[in-house]
Order: C-alpha cells, then structure tokens, then sequence
C-alpha cells in the first residue's frame, strides 16, 4: 500500500494552464515538423516531446519560462512589421473542373426545347457555388495587413501579442536554440540563436 501511494505521489499531473492551451494547440517540433505534446509524467515535470515515432526531441520548460519565451518572440516580432507583409493572392480567373462541367450542363439545359426550369435552377446555383469555392481567401491578408498597420501605430500589449498568436501564428517550433515562430505567409521568425534558460536542455538519456 505505501509502494502504491508513493507511486500515486509520483504520477500526480500539472494542470494545463489557460494561457498553455493556445500555444499546445500550435506546438510543432523543430526537428522533423510533428506535433509536440506537453506532459507533466516525467516527475511531476513539465515535459514538451515530438510524438512522430522515432523523433528524440524532448524539452523540460516550465510553464511560465515557455510563456516568457513566446512573450519576448511576440515582441521581437512586433518590432519587425515586415514580417507581415503579404502580398494579395491572385486569381487568374480559370474554372475548377466542376465548375466548366456544371456551366455546360446549364448550357446544354438552356439549348432544350423545353429545359427544366427547377433543374436549371438547381445547376446554375451548384455553378454559381463552384466557382466561389475557387476563389482565394482574402480573410488572413487583411487580417495580417491590419495587424500590421496597429504593431506600427503602438508598443505590443497583452492583448496585441495574443491576437497575433491567435491569428498570425502558424507553428510554434520547439528548437534546441528555443522557440520559433512560423506565420501564416509562410515567413518565419526564427530563435536568434539562443536557448531559453537551461530548462530548455535537452535531458541526458539514463
């Protein structure tokens, strides 16, 4: 009995605080691009691993320590408005497949003696719905350019950071230098080289 409750001591779990959750959601290993997992089985420590088969990429970081770190990329990034810029997606005007297919099934309706009149309208709309889902979606570009425009008017705050971790942030890549940030146009703010805090060290294998 004593064996179990030191054992149950042992497998006590950290709960996952509030402000973890948005970055668990985006973790993403630096070495081979998995998902990273945040654990705390490890003595009661926090733990973040690569959960891809075979990948070695462990960090112990404290909960606080990695907010921390993603708080001084944030700002780093906010100081280099650049890094937003996102050019606007064009669109060439062609039609997706289903979209030319259904246009000349209208066509070929309209050219009948006697089309069908719900038919055609059933096959204008699907067209009509075909060709909106080809279109590029404009949505992260303004967002990206309007919080651009905000980072260059004002020093970034609690809620400027979160809005751009929530909308601007793709990944947030474990490294062995510390936390890089990966954004939606596909740029990147990488971990300067340097490691945050010895809890970042990776744990020598027993």
């Amino acid at each position: 009995m004593r064996v179990q409750l030191v054992r149950g001591d042992k497998n006590t779990y950290t709960p996952c605080p509030e402000y973890i959750k948005p970055i668990r959601e985006k973790a993403v290993c630096g070495v081979c691009g998995g998902k990273m997992v945040r654990d705390t089985r490890a003595s009661n420590k926090v733990r973040w691993y690569c959960e891809t088969e075979g990948c070695t990429n462990r960090r112990y970081i404290e909960d606080e320590d990695t907010r921390t770190a993603l708080t001084e990329r944030l700002n780093a990034l906010a100081q280099n408005p650049d890094l937003f810029i996102w050019h606007l997606p064009e669109h060439g005007g062609e039609l997706t497949l289903d979209a030319a297919r259904i246009q000349n099934e209208v066509i070929r309706e309209l050219n009948k003696a006697e089309p069908g009149a719900e038919y055609t309208k059933m096959l204008i709309l699907a067209c009509a719905a075909e060709k909106y889902s080809g279109l590029p979606d404009y949505t992260p570009y303004h967002q990206m350019k309007t919080l651009r425009e905000r980072i260059i008017d004002r020093p970034p705050d609690d809620e400027l950071r979160n809005e751009i971790l929530k909308t601007v942030i793709q990944e947030v890549r474990f490294t062995g230098g510390g936390l890089e940030l990966r954004l939606i146009n596909g740029k990147a703010l990488e971990a300067a080289g340097k490691e945050i805090g010895r809890c970042m060290q990776q744990q020598p294998k027993r």
